[in-house]
């Protein structure tokens, strides 16, 4: 259906008048992405070394487990929770 879809918004490109600036497909937007970021990664990777900078603090927050009273780092909760020895006092 996408397929036939954007077939006839290439069909309509090449007269000038298509109200579907967008592909169907999606695979443009995607193709765009990565040539942006291929071609930017010094200022995106600068981008976030700055966010890094301003949110550190917040980034490595230590929080206490819930389930194993264990103190973790906020960002890393999840992957704790995934652990063996949280994982056992969860059977408990």
């Amino acid at each position: 259906m996408k397929a036939y879809e954007q077939l006839w918004i290439n069909k309509f490109k090449l007269k000038n008048c298509c109200v579907n600036k967008q592909g169907a497909l999606g695979l443009l937007t995607k193709e765009k992405k990565k040539d942006y970021r291929e071609n930017n990664k010094d200022k995106i990777s600068q981008k976030n070394k700055k966010y890094f900078e301003n949110n550190k603090d917040k980034m490595s927050q230590k929080i206490e487990c819930p389930i194993c009273n264990s103190i973790v780092q906020k960002c890393g909760l999840k992957k704790h929770q995934r652990t063996i020895k949280c994982m056992e006092f969860q059977k408990k």
